[in-house]
């Protein structure tokens, strides 16, 4: 017998959206005192960054975490940027680890 199982978890709708921002927690305590968001969960990571966090906002649910992008990364890919058409506006650089 095939049962149904549903792509959403409890409490979330057919979209939801996610977040990647800078000072991720700045933006947590923002939603919670503008628009009463109730935080559902916190993942950080050994940086103090978020990884990822979950709030509620009336009846639906917004997700975000902190970007985490790797310096080595971007300077690797910076040349198919600029060959595609992108703008180089200053030199990635490596940032000392707390």
């Amino acid at each position: 017998m095939k049962t149904k199982v549903s792509y959403k978890p409890e409490g979330f709708h057919s979209v939801t959206p996610y977040l990647c921002v800078n000072a991720a927690a700045k933006l947590l305590d923002f939603l919670k005192q503008a628009f009463g968001a109730e935080e559902l969960g916190r993942h950080p990571r050994p940086d103090g960054s978020i990884a990822h966090a979950c709030v509620k906002i009336g009846d639906s649910m917004v997700e975000l975490g902190d970007v985490a992008l790797r310096a080595a990364h971007l300077r690797a890919r910076r040349g198919r940027r600029v060959s595609a058409g992108g703008e180089s506006r200053r030199r990635v650089r490596r940032r000392a680890r707390r």
